[in-house]
């Protein structure tokens, strides 16, 4: 296996960072933009009708578990040290 010397390294890493700034480079990542009024109305209304909820552990699953959340392809464990997404 062929490895790339420390300096090649950070000579190809300054080409794609400096390439990257140029005005309409292929490279560029375009900027988010923020949503107006209506599309912030939009997704606070939304929001809410997210298909998600939580049930407290009443001997479902392991006992350290403290809340899970089901949906179609997932069960989330909260734990008081770690969230667990199976």
């Amino acid at each position: 296996m062929k490895t790339i010397g420390s300096f090649t390294g950070l000579i190809i890493l300054f080409l794609f960072l400096f390439l990257n700034t140029l005005p309409g480079s292929a490279l560029a990542i375009p900027k988010a933009q923020k949503p107006d009024r209506a599309g912030k109305a939009r997704i606070v209304e939304n929001y809410g009708n997210l298909p998600f909820s939580f049930e407290k552990n009443q001997g479902q699953t392991d006992e350290k578990v403290g809340f899970l959340s089901r949906g179609g392809r997932y069960t989330l464990f909260l734990t008081p040290d770690e969230a667990v997404l199976a």
